[in-house]
């Protein structure tokens, strides 16, 4: 299976097979599939952490307000946005394991995950030929290990002690904003402490 990860008029980068994103919150080193997270994977400076449900309004609306801003504006910095999916009430656990196992064939995150804010019931055929990957094997990973990554998504969050969606971190500290401007200078302050070349847009130009 062959995987964009990220595309401009620029570049396209592709890469075939699933490792493990490591992040700190506080004291504790933690692991997710890198097909939850969106950016910089190889040495992000900056980490988002995102805590949410499909179920939660607020997180529908962080999502693809702020965040989705902010992923376009650091999109050639050194910054990693990464997703982890919690549970609000008793149909997560069946999403987050059709979420999984979509992401695990070969979805990509940032649409996944618009298409479940929308409709978290939509069928695994729709989504699978929406993403172009195999609807047999998504319905076999769900019968399979879709449980083990729901589980995995909440044993994140609990190690934390999330109490509420959506929690945000940024670089491992727990961060109260919620607008573009007061994200986007949390940001801008912790790469400020890190100098690296940019590899924003205009340096394909």
């Amino acid at each position: 299976m062959i995987r964009i990860i990220g595309a401009t008029v620029c570049q396209i980068f592709f890469y075939s097979q699933s490792f493990s994103f490591n992040f700190v919150i506080g004291s504790q080193t933690l692991a997710t599939p890198d097909y939850m997270v969106e950016g910089d994977l190889e040495s992000p400076d900056v980490v988002v952490v995102d805590f949410m449900s499909y179920y939660c309004p607020p997180c529908k609306s962080l999502s693809e307000g702020a965040l989705d801003k902010l992923k376009e504006e650091f999109m050639w910095e050194p910054v990693a946005f990464v997703t982890v999916l919690g549970a609000i009430n008793g149909s997560d656990p069946v999403v987050n394991q059709k979420a999984g196992c979509l992401l695990k064939e070969g979805a990509f995150i940032h649409l996944l995950s618009k298409q479940l804010f929308q409709n978290p019931s939509e069928p695994v055929d729709n989504l699978a030929l929406k993403h172009a990957v195999s609807k047999e094997s998504v319905l076999s990973c769900i019968q399979g290990d879709g449980g083990s990554f729901h589980q995995g998504q909440l044993q994140i969050g609990r190690s934390v002690g999330i109490r509420f969606y959506p929690t945000l971190y940024i670089n491992g500290r727990q961060t109260g904003s919620r607008s573009y401007e007061s994200l986007k200078s949390e940001i801008k302050n912790q790469m400020s402490k890190v100098a690296k070349p940019s590899l924003r847009r205009d340096a394909c130009e």
